[in-house]
């Protein structure tokens, strides 16, 4: 993995991954640079549909 060339444990650098999956999302559907940015890769990032996301927070008055 890339994050041991950099002394980052894999653990953090799963975070940080995780962390930039939705903005990639976004990303991919609004960029028009987006395959440029990620040429090697563009097509083949499993990212989720943003528009089937959940967005809003939950709201506590309906939690139990």
């Amino acid at each position: 993995m890339v994050a041991s060339d950099i002394d980052v444990r894999d653990a953090d650098a799963m975070l940080i991954v995780y962390a930039l999956v939705p903005a990639l999302a976004v990303g991919r559907d609004h960029d028009p640079y987006f395959e440029y940015l990620f040429p090697d890769v563009h097509d083949q990032m499993d990212l989720p549909d943003p528009k089937e996301t959940e967005t809003m927070p939950a709201d506590p008055a309906n939690e139990e």
